[in-house]
């Protein structure tokens, strides 16, 4: 198969992904998810192994039956979330509302009023789209960090949906100036940063073991002296829930022990959330690929 069938073929796929899940209930996608984390699980075990061994190290005192239990549910998690992606951008409000919750808001209207912006740095957990689609539809200057997708048709149908309420976005090479003033013009600007990130990364302590970071959050909002805001968005209860915990920066230092502290701390922070929901973190990818040593 050449790589331009391959990227037709996948690009039909999330035009159906979209059709179908825009029209039908939240409880119906939930059932699809469950069906689909079956399949994948018993007969398609993509990162299986990854997973189950994220969750050895994460959680080592579990026992075997508790690695597949958690396991199942990561599959079944992140169906749902991928099956969420249109929905949670482009569904009307009136439905969006039934399904996510808001709390912490008055936090983030206090740094605003004081005529400044902040740093909104996410992990992969729970569902990351739905803070910033919940900001941009609420008329916040939100914008996000992105990373381009390797098929560009995919990529067009991703960068749509996620700009269809208004929101800004950057890319990743994009300019700092030009992300520095729209912070300045009261912008929240989310991040997601929980990936390794190979020898340019700084090791913190994640899960008790040391994990290359991206600094970039941290040495962002440090320099510019805004505050970083660690955003959860977690299911429970049958609806996505936003919460937030604010960093300050004023008085920190730009320099490499200042961002890897503020970088432990808010690591810490997403620790502790991941801890209560494990099924909920991005397990499938290889947090700890890169040693110290390397």
């Amino acid at each position: 198969m050449t790589k331009k069938v391959q990227h037709y073929l996948e690009y039909f796929l999330i035009l159906f992904l979209e059709k179908i899940t825009l029209n039908i209930r939240v409880q119906s996608r939930q059932k699809l998810a469950a069906y689909l984390a079956s399949f994948f699980y018993h007969l398609v075990p993509i990162r299986k192994k990854i997973i189950q061994k994220n969750l050895r190290n994460a959680f080592p005192d579990r026992n075997p039956d508790w690695i597949k239990k958690y396991t199942r549910k990561t599959y079944y998690h992140f169906l749902r979330t991928y099956l969420d992606i249109f929905p949670v951008h482009k569904d009307p409000w009136q439905k969006f509302k039934k399904y996510v919750e808001i709390k912490d808001k008055d936090k983030i209207d206090k740094i605003l009023s004081n005529g400044q912006g902040a740093v909104v740095v996410l992990f992969h957990f729970g569902n990351w789209e739905v803070p910033g689609s919940f900001y941009s539809r609420k008329n916040y200057n939100a914008g996000a960090l992105y990373k381009k997708q390797s098929n560009p048709y995919v990529d067009r149908k991703i960068l749509e949906a996620r700009g269809w309420n208004g929101g800004t976005l950057f890319r990743k090479k994009e300019s700092v100036l030009r992300m520095m003033r729209f912070i300045k013009n009261n912008g929240l600007l989310f991040m997601i940063s929980d990936q390794d990130a190979r020898g340019s990364g700084i090791f913190v302590n994640f899960f008790n073991r040391p994990s290359s970071s991206y600094r970039g959050p941290a040495l962002f909002a440090i320099k510019f002296k805004t505050p970083l805001i660690a955003m959860t968005c977690i299911w429970k209860n049958g609806k996505y829930v936003i919460s937030s915990k604010v960093f300050k920066t004023k008085s920190r230092k730009a320099d490499k022990e200042g961002i890897k502290k503020l970088l432990q701390e808010y690591t810490s922070y997403f620790e502790n959330k991941i801890r209560k929901y494990p099924e909920q973190y991005y397990w499938l990818h290889r947090r700890w690929k890169t040693s110290p040593q390397e």
